[in-house]
Formats: C-alpha cells, structure tokens, sequence
C-alpha cells in the first residue's frame, strides 16, 4: 500500500529503479530425492545463496554460504541439482567451476576449469555427472575421483552451442541441446545423444524437422 501510495504523490509516477533490484528473488526451486525439503536459489541486496525449507513447514536455512552460487533465473538448465540420495547438492559458484555441498559439511570444489559451467546434472548411480561449459561444451566430470584431470568432453564439437544437458537412467546416455548460426535456438536447435565411455564417442543428432527441440528429460 506504501509503494502505491508513493507512485501516486510522484511528480511523474515513475517506479524508482531500487524497488526492482532491492527485493529478494527466489529461483529454481527443486524438491530433494527423498520429498522431505525443496532447494532453491536466493538473492538479495548483492548476495547470494542456496537455501532449504522442509516440504512440510518449518524454518528456512542457508546451504550455501561460500563460495556464492552463480543464481539466475533457470537459464540454461540452472545453476544446482541433488545427488540421488539427497545428501548433497552439486552448485556452479559466482566463479564459474562447480562445488559439492553436503547437508552437514562444508562445500568441497569439484572444476579448476576457470571457465563458465551451467547446467549440472547428476547421473542416477551418483558416479559423475555432467555440465554445460561456455554454453559450447559438454563435459562428463566424476563426482568419485579428486582428480580434475579425468573430467572428459562429450560433445564433438560439431556445433557451436550445446547447454542443458542430462543423463538417462542407467547412467550410460547423455542428452543435451545444441545449435548452430544463423539459426537461433528456438529455430533449429536439434537432440544430441551420446554413450557414455564408448569409444570413439559417438553423437547422435535428431532434428527437429524445421522446428526447435528444447529442454531434454528423461
């Protein structure tokens, strides 16, 4: 009612510009494995964080505290997901690589890419899991090995973009999106499959047949 009442006695009835950016923004709301809590995104006054509320009522809790997670809102597949048994999540912080979150430790870093990830996904065996780099590439990196340098790309570079990938559930195919210019995505952006671990790696590509392909779920 105050906000109202203050475009009201403006000279112009303009709205400030802070009332947009000030408030706090929730996003990509996503309900655990086991159905007892929903995971979202949180931005407020600069800051950042994913926060926890059970499904049933109670108080809210920051999960993330640092590094920040890199919010949005949804773009290109989001910026978090569960593992399967709901006993942590897999986040891309404000600095781009990708972060293990437990529930009841702290955060342990999983990329030393220094590039852009979006989009993680975790396999159903919780053996790796799978991210949109620069929106150009997709990478298999394992969630069982400290090692970055066994972290391998999928795509083969056939296209030009690639983002929103996912995983079947026997952990073995991989989807995602991916298009080419001129065309723009919602024109012709076509399914690409893959196996993982085959050799050579193989991409499969269905077209849309003049139409746009989005948003692959198994």
């Amino acid at each position: 009612l105050s906000a109202v009442q203050s475009i009201r006695m403006s000279a112009n009835g303009a709205i400030p510009v802070e009332w947009c950016l000030d408030g706090r923004e929730l996003t990509e709301p996503r309900v655990s494995p086991l159905g007892t809590e929903v995971a979202f995104g949180v931005r407020w006054h600069g800051a950042a964080a994913i926060a926890l509320v059970p499904l049933d009522g109670g108080a809210e809790r920051l999960l993330t505290t640092s590094p920040a997670p890199a919010t949005g809102r949804g773009f290109a597949g989001g910026c978090f997901d569960w593992l399967p048994d709901g006993s942590a999540i897999v986040y891309v912080a404000a600095d781009g690589e990708l972060w293990l979150q437990p529930l009841d430790a702290g955060p342990r870093q999983l990329t030393t890419f220094e590039r852009s990830c979006r989009a993680p996904r975790v396999a159903p065996d919780a053996s790796y899991l799978v991210v949109a780099i620069d929106e150009s590439e997709i990478w298999r990196v394992p969630l069982v090995s400290e090692a970055a340098s066994d972290s391998t790309r999928l795509d083969d570079g056939a296209d030009a973009f690639c983002f929103d990938p996912d995983v079947a559930a026997d952990s073995l195919t991989v989807a995602w999106t991916a298009w080419n210019p001129p065309s723009m995505p919602w024109d012709e952006a076509h399914l690409v499959t893959t196996r993982v671990g085959s050799q050579p790696m193989l991409c499969e590509r269905r077209h849309g047949h003049g139409g746009s392909v989005q948003q692959p779920r198994w």
